[in-house]
């Protein structure tokens, strides 16, 4: 699977829609535990791979714009500070997600990709909720609203507490990034078709 859609129109199109799907989503409450938001950091790195800086400036802006939306138009009740508590780490781990697309996706087989996806769920876990555990995603324990203790209970309790949420991301991952990378596929699948058939249609010419 090659990079070819780093200015694609329908590409960026479809990253957007997703982003303002993410919106509709959370707002309406219609799968909004499965966030696309993986699937594009994926995407982002795999396909703007030979442009770094579009990638990453593509996939935070959409993160940044959709989550500014949300705080300030739906959710301001969780608005603390620029964002929400523990925003910084989300990021953080979300950069490495862009990074795992850039560096496993980039020329990548139909198998690797819900691998993959798999993976960056399992990272972003893994980071976010080792930061909440120090205190700076919340640091408190979702069942007794009392702060994480210091230790490899609290660690434990942290990441088990934390495990509904890798399920979503896993599901969100996998399925998002299939409509992703599959869309791209069938851009570039009719892109050829097409200048196959004005080729064919241009040599007829008298």
């Amino acid at each position: 699977m090659k990079a070819r859609f780093s200015s694609s129109f329908v590409v960026v199109a479809l990253l957007i829609v997703l982003g303002l799907w993410r919106l509709l989503s959370m707002h309406f409450d219609i799968g909004a535990a499965y966030t696309p938001m993986g699937a594009i950091a994926l995407f982002c790195g795999a396909y703007f791979h030979k442009q770094r800086s579009k990638g990453y400036s593509l996939a935070v802006g959409i993160l940044l714009v959709s989550d500014l939306l949300l705080m300030h138009a739906f959710y301001s009740s969780y608005q603390s500070g620029f964002l929400y508590k523990g925003w910084m780490p989300n990021y953080v781990a979300f950069l490495g997600m862009i990074y795992l697309g850039k560096r496993l996706l980039r020329n990548a087989r139909w198998f690797q990709i819900p691998l993959t996806a798999a993976l960056a769920a399992l990272f972003f876990y893994i980071v976010s909720n080792a930061f909440v555990w120090m205190g700076m995603g919340g640091g408190f324990n979702i069942l007794t609203a009392a702060p994480y203790t210091r230790d490899l209970n609290g660690l434990w309790a942290c990441y088990v507490n934390a495990l509904p949420f890798l399920k979503n991301m896993l599901i969100g991952n996998i399925a998002y990034s299939a409509l992703l990378f599959g869309a791209a596929e069938l851009s570039r699948y009719y892109q050829a078709q097409l200048k196959t058939i004005t080729e064919r249609l241009y040599r007829r010419k008298p």
